[in-house]
């Protein structure tokens, strides 16, 4: 009789083929990439299906603050000294869910903002608070993006590390992204996940001093 659990017999699929998994997720920035092309010329030249790309942008930004949420957990997870099978399937793929995440954020920007800008489908001015916010926050994910590979790790060293703790800043630029529109489960969820972020590391501190 097997006693595995199920998280264990997922890590173990998952570990057992991490590579072709990889593979799927290069398929999907492939998509994401694409549907960005097709959805921004819909919506520059108000064409068939363009208010359908219009409100796929504001669902890429909810896709995209999943994404951000499980890529930080393994770093809260860590501080708070806990192991867990599952937490580790996200840190494999850290790097993956990163990725697809500055996907989302660009697809979601430009969908909502920038291309409707170009069109002149709305002024640009005036830009209200939560976009600056937004506009700050998507250049500071866009050092993570393009440094998300091990080149960048080799060449970069130490500073690697220091262009990555940015995560930590971000995570509060995006609650105020999410906040100054509305109360919502998202900014729930966001607002959880900074405080998490704050509590894990209170508590490695706390640990390694006492």
């Amino acid at each position: 009789m097997n006693n595995r659990s199920w998280v264990d017999q997922l890590y173990g699929w998952v570990i057992k083929h991490r590579t072709p998994l990889i593979a799927v997720f290069k398929v999907f920035f492939i998509l994401q990439i694409l549907t960005l092309f097709v959805g921004s010329w819909r919506i520059y030249t108000l064409g068939a299906s363009w208010t359908f790309f219009y409100a796929l942008g504001r669902e890429s930004g909810e896709a995209a603050l999943i994404f951000f949420i499980l890529a930080s957990v393994p770093g809260i997870v860590r501080r708070f000294g806990k192991f867990s099978k599952f937490v580790s399937i996200l840190m494999i793929f850290r790097r993956y869910i990163g990725i697809a995440t500055y996907l989302f954020v660009l697809i979601h920007s430009s969908f909502l903002r920038f291309v409707p800008w170009m069109a002149k489908v709305f002024p640009v001015f005036p830009i209200p608070a939560f976009v600056l916010v937004g506009i700050v926050t998507q250049v500071a994910l866009f050092l993570l993006f393009i440094t998300s590979n091990d080149v960048s790790v080799n060449k970069l060293g130490p500073w690697w590390h220091k262009i990555h703790n940015l995560m930590y800043v971000i995570v509060w630029f995006i609650f105020l992204h999410v906040a100054l529109q509305r109360l919502s489960i998202w900014t729930v969820l966001i607002g959880a996940s900074s405080i998490a972020q704050i509590a894990s590391f209170w508590y490695a501190k706390k640990s390694r001093l006492g």
